[in-house]
């Protein structure tokens, strides 16, 4: 095997004998050993004993170098890599307690290959502690990395430097809930890399993993476990009991590695935190329920609940699911308060509604909203005991106890008495969802989390998606705007037109943004002039006229308050526009690299204007980064579905 593999032991002579004897049976050639010293002398008998277990290995063993001292883990591991890669290039990177597949190395040396002159892939790793992860070309991509058996490039190794000099600027620009969404997973990240960097944690992976954030890096994950961790023990440094969460087998059957684009797996990294913080296994990928409803061909009685057909992001998505359900020869019905639409497979919500769903008698039951109809949540949970129930958390009612929009998960300015109604209403659902027979899907990771913070339940992913319209022009009120599309903009709590408004104005009296008039979607009719430029608010258009005007905007405007994934953003970056969006909820998750730049804090109009201008004076290029077909969310909720109902 023409790699190089650099081996870090300590004092584990059992353990570095093990993993000697399998580099060996895989046909490796060229070993560098790195040691760090003794830290007593107890310990120097165990780290002579190492010592002499490596020279047992001495046909394949190319140098050697040893601390004379005891420097830690953190010194220990970045003084042998320096020393590793002062020699070498490119390299496999393997502790005395990772046990490698015989798969492993091919994977190794194929990815290797394929990444050495890109950039923005970091690492190679081989261990993948979910077991296994459905992805195409059978593995993907991930800001976090796995340093159990993992490789790099000597070019990509010289830019760390762990004492993160950069960090705290990066930490002042929402670096983290840039990346990882204004989560609690984001907060965690951060202060385990304070603690790395200031040395509290005797460690260097977090200041690694910190440093592909700051360099927008990735790491290449297997779809499949290749590297066994003996580790687990008192003999550990950072690691002792298996947790429950951590698949440690390694796959029985090689990777077929083909072609794929370079993103970042964020529903993985969710995953991956999750499944830590619920210290169990991990949920099956998006891309697995993908492929089981496109493979699965019974025809079932699908039963949809919404407060109404028509209205924002939600009924769309509901609406258009519905008809292409049918479309497939599905028996669908959908249940609704609000009747908008003609069409003979929506229903109103009876009084006897109990009744209604009896005589459709479906297979299975799909809701999207529930609050503003006129089904009770905990007569619902009886019923989940009889017609398994799907759940789209289209936005934060059932983590709160709050009845009117926009609803707060965190009620933290309600004065006592409101405080009092929230808790209680909070734990009627509360009590409901954890008596129901309920399955919970998310469109973002954002949600994913806060739904496991309140409930302890790990929703699965299913992204939003659009479909693709043709634009049907439309009258212009202006040749130089940017766009802002929303069910009644101005009044809609879960928006910000205020600060809309505001950062626009501020924006045109910047130089060098040429002046540009702001046009809203979705509203009562209103013109307005701020420091010559207009503002527009036209009422709802059709989605074909929504699609043309987005091509004809210079950008398009996502302001928010509270926002999941909205439908905006993908119908911008469907027409090829890029987005200025607060950094809120789930909408970073929908970022490419350049709209990342261009985050604003919520409610912040000064921040907008920057981010605005900094925009307007960039527009070079179209988005094309592709979401998830609308097909696939079809096949996905199929997925689900089927699975639900396999007897």
């Amino acid at each position: 095997m023409r790699t190089p593999v650099l081996l870090l032991v300590y004092n584990r002579p059992e353990l570095t004998l093990r993993v000697l004897q399998r580099l060996m049976e895989c046909g490796v050639t060229t070993v560098f050993i790195s040691g760090d010293g003794a830290k007593n002398s107890t310990d120097l008998a165990k780290t002579n004993e190492v010592r002499a277990c490596v020279e047992r290995f001495s046909s394949i063993v190319a140098a050697e170098r040893y601390a004379d001292r005891n420097l830690g883990c953190k010194k220990a591991v970045i003084a042998g890599l320096d020393w590793f890669f002062g020699q070498v290039d490119e390299g496999i990177i393997l502790e005395d307690d990772c046990l490698p597949s015989p798969h492993f190395f091919p994977f190794m040396h194929s990815l290797l290959d394929r990444y050495r002159d890109e950039a923005k892939v970091s690492m190679i790793s081989g261990n993948n502690p979910l077991g296994s992860w459905y992805s195409e070309g059978d593995h993907f991509f991930s800001r976090i990395g796995h340093i159990w058996g993992w490789a790099t490039w000597k070019d990509r190794w010289q830019q760390f430097d762990p004492e993160l000099p950069a960090l705290q600027q990066f930490i002042l620009n929402h670096g983290f809930e840039r990346a990882f969404g204004p989560t609690r997973f984001a907060e965690n990240r951060k202060q385990l890399t304070l603690r790395s960097v200031r040395g509290e944690i005797d460690t260097w992976d977090y200041q690694w993993m910190a440093h592909l954030l700051l360099t927008n890096g990735l790491a290449a994950i297997p779809s499949g476990n290749l590297v066994e961790n003996l580790g687990f023990g008192t003999s550990g440094t950072n690691t002792h009991e298996k947790p429950i969460w951590i698949k440690n087998e390694i796959t029985s059957t090689p990777l077929k590695i083909c072609d794929r684009a370079i993103c970042i797996d964020r529903e993985y990294e969710m995953n991956f935190e999750l499944a830590k913080r619920a210290n169990r296994s991990s949920e099956q990928s998006s891309q697995w329920f993908v492929e089981l409803g496109r493979n699965e061909t019974r025809k079932l009685k699908i039963l949809t609940i919404n407060s109404t057909d028509i209205g924002g992001g939600a009924e769309k998505l509901a609406l258009m699911l519905h008809c292409q359900l049918m479309e497939r020869g599905h028996e669908a019905h959908f249940l609704v308060k609000t009747k908008k639409t003609d069409l003979a497979s929506v229903h109103q919500i009876s009084t006897d509604w109990k009744q209604q769903i009896a005589e459709l008698d479906p297979d299975v039951i799909h809701v999207h909203n529930l609050h503003d109809s006129s089904i009770e949540l905990a007569a619902l949970a009886e019923l989940s005991e009889r017609i398994p129930v799907l759940w789209t958390l289209h936005d934060t009612w059932l983590i709160s106890g709050s009845n009117e929009h926009a609803f707060q998960p965190y009620p933290t300015q309600l004065n006592l008495l409101d405080l009092r109604k929230w808790k209680r209403e909070f734990e009627v659902r509360r009590t409901s969802i954890a008596k129901g027979n309920f399955r919970f899907t998310a469109p973002s990771q954002w949600m994913r989390e806060m739904f496991f913070n309140a409930h302890r339940i790990v929703p699965f992913h299913v992204p939003n998606a659009v479909e693709k319209v043709e634009a049907k022009e439309a009258e212009y009120p202006s040749e130089r705007f940017i766009l802002f599309v929303a069910n009644r903009p101005l009044t809609n709590p879960y928006k910000d037109f205020e600060t809309l408004k505001k950062g626009w104005i501020r924006a045109n009296e910047k130089p060098g943004t040429d002046g540009f008039d702001l046009v809203c979607l979705g509203g009562r009719p209103l013109t307005e002039t701020h420091a010559g430029r207009t503002l527009f608010v036209l009422d709802r258009k059709t989605p074909e006229e929504v699609r043309a005007f987005m091509e004809r905007s210079l950008l398009v405007v996502q302001v928010s308050k509270q926002d999941n994934a909205p439908l905006a953003v993908l119908e911008a970056h469907a027409a090829g526009k890029r987005v200025v969006a607060s950094l809120d909820g789930g909408i970073p998750e929908l970022m490419d690299e350049t709209e990342m730049g261009w985050l604003h804090e919520i409610q912040n109009e000064n921040d907008l204007a920057e981010k605005l201008t900094m925009a307007i004076r960039s527009l070079n290029g179209v988005r094309t980064t592709a979401h998830p077909s609308f097909r696939s969310v079809l096949e996905n909720y199929l997925g689900h579905y089927h699975q639900l109902t396999d007897d």
